[in-house]
């Protein structure tokens, strides 16, 4: 039914978003892991 498309597509597109949302956190937990470094590196 259409009900069932129209949810289909609500979940694919939650998918994407939730992957996408994913890859950014891991990149910012790389890069702030690199400003730790760096600041242990100066400071410590």
């Amino acid at each position: 039914s259409n009900d069932n498309m129209n949810l289909t597509n609500q979940i694919q597109a939650q998918e994407y978003l939730n992957k996408q949302l994913n890859e950014r956190l891991a990149q910012n937990e790389l890069q702030f892991q690199e400003v730790q470094t760096k600041a242990h590196h100066v400071y410590g």
